[in-house]
């Protein structure tokens, strides 16, 4: 278990890869999602991207490669190949952990990249809702992680100052963004 810090009032935590590894089926997802365009999505290439945005893959995929592959049309189609792979989501333990601990004592927000839709289905899914008081999303931001605002905008709906609030988070970017929210920032890595 994650130590809740002694001058935290509310714990906002990262959907994927802290508090479930998403990591299989959003690789899933994404070949999938791909073969549409002809592009094979390998394991080695999915772990130079993992983390970006959807946008910023296909863009690299488009320099890289020379694909172009329309955005809109892609989203759906992986989003919806990543749902398909919902029964594949486990939480990391330690960060379950934490989260059912702290539920007793601070309110808790998810503040993630994706969007909202499937950030409410995998929550549902895998059985979680409950846990959280908060669910921010990429929708609910002008800009996603390093940008802070989505850990805000999470303080905001708490009813909280950025400095008083934890985050757990595994990316670089996450935890660029909970830094430039001035918020106590926990990297979890060494705890999955």
């Amino acid at each position: 278990m994650i130590q809740l810090d002694p001058a935290a009032s509310a714990l906002i935590v990262d959907l994927d890869g802290t508090l479930l590894d998403t990591r299989d089926a959003h690789f899933l997802a994404w070949r999938e999602a791909l073969e549409e365009w002809g592009f094979e999505m390998t394991r080695e290439y999915f772990a130079e991207v993992w983390g970006k945005t959807t946008e910023h893959i296909l863009r690299r995929v488009h320099d890289d490669h020379g694909v172009d592959i329309e955005l809109a049309r892609f989203a759906i189609a992986k989003d919806q190949a990543y749902i398909r792979h919902i029964p594949r989501i486990q939480p990391f333990p330690a960060v379950l952990q934490t989260v059912e601990h702290a539920r007793d004592i601070v309110p808790i927000a998810v503040a993630t990249n994706e969007g909202f839709g499937v950030a409410n289905i995998v929550l549902r899914g895998t059985g979680l809702s409950p846990l959280f008081t908060v669910l921010v999303t990429a929708d609910d931001a002008e800009k996603p992680k390093p940008d802070p605002d989505i850990f805000l905008v999470a303080a905001e709906r708490l009813g909280l100052a950025p400095e008083t609030c934890q985050v757990l988070e595994d990316s670089e970017v996450g935890l660029q963004a909970a830094q430039n929210a001035g918020m106590i920032v926990t990297d979890v890595r060494p705890y999955l």
